[in-house]
């Protein structure tokens, strides 16, 4: 598909992401598609007031579509286009010793809406019941006062290391680094689209526990021992107990629920139903 047809000239087709201000700055009779990612109740109203020119609204999955068929148009199709989760290459699996790692983390946005009070009660609760258990906190906001009293409320001062946020670029090179620790991701969001974060982890064969949400059960194909029910902070701790003492097998099982997305020839179809491309 030529996007671009030169200095000057239009595209052929103008996709805007969960960015309306943007529908005020495209060419009149532009073939225009409006991609939507955001769970956050206030961020996707915009969807119902979209202009009739619109070709479609786009989202990264099925249960997604769903959600937000009611908020977009009548007029307006509403289509599923997957996110792309490339396959990661991993010559071998990491040595494993006798005694699982016990190291948890979570990386990515940090806030209400992704629930991050909930992953660190959940910390507190594994740090109970393992002395020996290792917690990593990647994301932006991590100066914020509030998840220092969160830290020292839960006694994870000196137990749980804060990272800032990785660029795109050092996701793959973080996540390496969490296989060989074999750690678990952990999730405790209260809305996801698709739920690329861990879907990354899972490529890179790191075995996940999610909150119990529309978005993460599709992810996991509805496997429970990947999922916890939301703000019950015990059964999460015991899962991720139990993920980490079964990391090898549970690390496989990751991949393979996650395999179909890296289909680049699912991916083109998708793309090319989408968008209206013959």
């Amino acid at each position: 598909m030529k996007l671009h047809q030169g200095e000057g000239e239009d595209f052929d087709r103008y996709v805007i992401v969960d960015c309306p201000d943007g529908l005020t700055i495209i060419p009149p009779h532009a073939d225009v598609y409006v991609e939507c990612h955001t769970t956050y109740p206030d961020s996707k109203q915009y969807l119902r007031d979209l202009p009739s020119s619109i070709r479609a609204v786009l989202s990264p999955s099925d249960q997604f579509s769903g959600e937000i068929r009611p908020l977009v148009p009548s007029r307006t199709p509403v289509r599923t286009l997957w996110n792309y989760v490339p396959e990661v290459k991993r010559a071998t699996l990491p040595k494993l010793n006798s005694e699982p790692s016990f190291t948890f983390f979570h990386y990515g946005r940090m806030d209400f809406w992704k629930n991050d009070a909930e992953v660190v009660a959940t910390f507190a609760e594994v740090a109970r019941n393992e002395p020996r258990a290792k917690f990593i906190l990647c994301g932006d906001n991590l100066g914020e006062d509030r998840y220092f009293r969160y830290l020292s409320d839960a006694g994870l001062i000196g137990r749980c290391r804060l990272m800032p946020s990785i660029s795109f670029e050092d996701v793959d090179t973080f996540l390496r680094q969490m296989v060989e620790a074999r750690a678990i991701f952990i999730s405790s969001s209260r809305g996801e689209s698709f739920g690329l974060a861990a879907a990354e982890a899972m490529s890179h064969g790191i075995p996940v526990l999610l909150s119990d949400i529309r978005g993460h059960r599709a992810l996991v194909r509805s496997q429970e021992a990947f999922l916890y029910p939301l703000y019950d902070t015990s059964s999460a701790a015991e899962k991720l107990l139990l993920l980490s003492r079964n990391w090898a097998d549970v690390s496989r099982t990751a991949r393979d629920m996650i395999e179909d997305y890296a289909d680049v020839h699912m991916i083109n179809r998708a793309w090319k139903s989408a968008m209206d491309l013959s």
